[in-house]
């Protein structure tokens, strides 16, 4: 995957991690998702076919918006709250659910060490 990036040259973005990480601490999920970026998804090949159907599934489950964690293979979506997680978890068959795990953040924030 980072070789596909090095050849790609890429260059600029639309999406601010500026605006992400105020995001995180606002607790504002609208921005956030709105500058969800990752390079790798543009770069997955062949294997965007199984995180497309992972993205498919959560979005029809009423997931709003999700997004490649780091270079793979886990796919992730954000929630204003539980409750509206659970709500899509119970949507999603039960034979699809293998893998799939309701987390929370940390609660040292987006540094995850309770810098303050």
């Amino acid at each position: 995957m980072y070789k596909r990036i090095d050849r790609r040259n890429f260059s600029g973005r639309a999406h601010s991690l500026k605006d992400a990480l105020r995001a995180l601490e606002k607790i504002d999920v609208k921005t956030l998702e709105e500058n969800y970026y990752n390079i790798f998804e543009s770069v997955l090949g062949r294997n965007i076919v199984h995180i497309d159907k992972v993205k498919a599934l959560l979005a029809r489950s009423g997931g709003r918006r999700s997004l490649l964690s780091g270079s793979g293979p886990s796919v992730f979506c954000t929630f204003e709250n539980k409750k509206g997680a659970e709500e899509v978890l119970k949507k999603i068959p039960k034979d699809k659910r293998a893998g799939i795990f309701l987390v929370k953040t940390y609660k040292g924030g987006i540094y995850g060490d309770n810098r303050g």
